[in-house]
């Protein structure tokens, strides 16, 4: 039986940054190493979605020596990490159980297998490919654990704008949150297909850009794709909603994890039926409606992103043993969707 050394938090950054370059971060994000030291050790890593106070005593109550987030802790300039406040709890928290926070956000949003792959593969589609054909870029060879993420203080335009992570509204860890496809939250990685040209989660990432397209194994009316979202992801007060009509048939479908309404005409040149995304903004809807005649699936954002931590925790754990370094990886269950209560229309 071959034993592996543990990894430090410089390890698991250099696989990181291999599968999800910094350099494919949009400018105004701020992803990389924000809190702790990279020669520290890294024998356990939690992965979540967003770097609240509740999710950092969660990583230490874990003992977990790294903390992995999709969301940034801070995306805007702060003069001050002052437990006042949930940015500087989190700091706080963080360095005093001696546990790093690294961040991988918009740079998973365009790699494939990113965040959108991960949800394509939640819902069963087939297939799957840009939704916007880019020239495919390969990870750069000589990413290394030493090249810092991009950092502006710029609101930006994305995917997954809308904060940083501590900024959102703390969750309660009694909520649970696994998604009937994951086979639970909070349990350690296991082996997913992944969507890539590298075939599987453990090999080399491209940049597909924002958004999936992808088919179902066959057309089922717009009512029980609907219950097919729902059982694929984590439930949340706000649920599952869509534009059209119940009865209507759909199979190509169209994604994007975190905020991507914009992608309507996308979704529509691409001949997708549906558009699965975040934070429908009302002008998005209405112009899919009108103009464009996608569907509109409305997913809680924090949903749309959670099934991705399982991907890139098994590739983490597959990039490290690549390297003879080994890890334990679990994905955090608590609910950091803000939304806490939904009280339906008559």
């Amino acid at each position: 039986m071959v034993t592996f050394p543990s990894a430090t938090v410089r390890d698991c950054v250099a696989v990181l940054e291999r599968f999800f370059p910094p350099s494919w971060a949009e400018s105004w994000d701020a992803v990389g190493l924000a809190v702790g030291d990279l020669d520290a050790p890294a024998s356990a890593v939690l992965f979540a979605v967003d770097p609240t106070p509740e999710v950092a005593a969660e990583a230490v109550t874990a003992g977990a020596q790294l903390l992995v987030t999709h969301h940034p802790l801070f995306l805007r300039g702060v003069h001050g990490v002052a437990e006042t406040g949930p940015g500087g709890r989190v700091v706080a928290t963080l360095i005093r159980a001696g546990v790093a926070l690294y961040t991988v956000h918009t740079n998973a949003d365009v790699a494939a297998p990113g965040v959108s792959d991960a949800l394509a593969d939640a819902l069963g589609l087939r297939d799957v490919a840009p939704l916007s054909a880019p020239a495919p870029l390969s990870a750069p060879a000589n990413v290394g654990a030493d090249e810092g993420g991009a950092g502006a203080d710029e609101g930006g335009a994305g995917a997954d704008e809308g904060g940083a992570g501590a900024d959102e509204g703390g969750a309660g860890a009694d909520e649970g949150g696994a998604g009937a496809d994951e086979g639970g939250a909070g349990s350690s990685a296991g082996d997913e297909g992944g969507v890539g040209d590298e075939g599987g989660v453990g090999g080399a990432s491209v940049c597909w850009g924002l958004g999936r397209i992808g088919d179902l194994p066959a057309a089922e009316s717009l009512e029980r794709f609907c219950a097919r979202v729902v059982r694929a992801l984590p439930a949340t007060a706000g649920g599952v909603r869509a534009t059209g009509t119940a009865d209507r048939l759909v199979r190509r479908i169209a994604v994007c994890g975190g905020s991507g309404g914009e992608l309507v005409a996308a979704a529509e040149a691409a001949g997708a039926d549906v558009l699965v995304t975040a934070d429908g903004r009302h002008h998005h809807v209405l112009d899919a409606v009108g103009a464009h005649g996608v569907v509109v699936v409305d997913v809680a954002h924090w949903a749309s992103e959670w099934p991705w931590l399982s991907q890139a925790a098994t590739r983490l754990h597959t990039g490290l043993r690549a390297r003879g370094r080994t890890v334990s990886t679990s994905v955090s269950a608590i609910v950091t969707d803000p939304w806490r209560v939904h009280v339906p229309s008559r």
